[in-house]
């Protein structure tokens, strides 16, 4: 989905009000990720299409003790969902678990024309669409793990990658674990600008504001269009913590979110702790 133009409302229909959320995923055991470190081709892209299951039994408790508290603020009668999530599998199976909380509680879940991908649209039955925006784009795995704390760093098969990628993470790792900081996404925060200067395609939390989260405003508009009546619009956006870390640091004074956290963006692209 593109969602720097959004669809034209039809002339003469009132615009429903428009609330939107986003939601880190739950907790999660990475394991696509460690798959693909210790895989043949360690700096590859990983497969969307070809994820498996990533949240732990832990991981969905979590989300639908979350999911029902959240759901609980709404009223069928007031409210629908418009559900979108990053195409990673942990915030997809966040997503759904969150749907069918709503479903259970009698909130409408505006369905998606297109889904984004297929695991998008297998695991969400055409309730959850997948964005680019919310999605990470780590081009080399290895640097992902650069940020890892020491206790969630899992087995990277060295013989498979380069020797500039062999040095660039030692020397990044260096500059992690000499300020640990007890998260991946508080040592990206952190690290993320001082390992750039090595490593130049390493985004940084405030290039990945100006380039994925600034847009995340703009999903109310797809969303009014999408409904179909006078419901009060809930945008619910499933993702990952890099690119908020900026913004939550500039609006609430800490940069952290924890897992199945929500936060709400105002009109003015302002975050609240909901």
């Amino acid at each position: 989905m593109n969602i720097n133009k959004p669809p034209q409302m039809s002339e003469g229909r009132e615009k429903p009000e428009v609330r939107i959320f986003f939601i880190r995923h739950s907790k999660a055991t990475y394991g696509n990720y460690a798959d693909k470190l210790d895989s043949e081709f360690p700096e590859s892209q990983m497969n969307i299409e070809e994820q498996l299951p990533d949240l732990p039994e832990a991981g969905i408790e979590m989300a639908q003790k979350a999911a029902a508290e959240f759901i609980s603020k709404l009223d069928p009668e007031k409210d629908v969902l418009y559900v979108v999530s990053s195409n990673q599998m942990r915030a997809l199976e966040t997503a759904h678990i969150y749907i069918e909380v709503a479903q259970a509680a009698g909130i409408e879940v505006i369905e998606h024309e297109k889904t984004g991908t297929n695991v998008a649209n297998k695991i969400g039955e055409g309730k959850v669409r997948s964005l680019e925006n919310l999605s990470l784009h780590m081009e080399n795995q290895v640097h992902g793990a650069i940020f890892n704390t020491p206790a969630h760093t899992p087995p990277i098969n060295f013989d498979g990658v380069s020797e500039k990628t062999k040095k660039d993470f030692e020397k990044a790792r260096a500059i992690v674990l000499s300020d640990e900081r007890g998260t991946w996404g508080a040592n990206f925060h952190a690290h993320a600008v001082d390992v750039q200067k090595f490593i130049p395609d390493m985004e940084t939390p405030e290039s990945l504001h100006e380039t994925q989260f600034k847009n995340l405003s703009k999903l109310a508009e797809f969303a009014r269009a999408k409904a179909t009546g006078e419901k009060r619009v809930n945008v619910l956006a499933f993702g990952h913590e890099n690119y908020m870390g900026h913004a939550l640091e500039q609006d609430t004074g800490k940069e952290g979110i924890a897992n199945v956290e929500a936060v709400e963006i105002d009109v003015n692209n302002k975050l609240h702790r909901f």
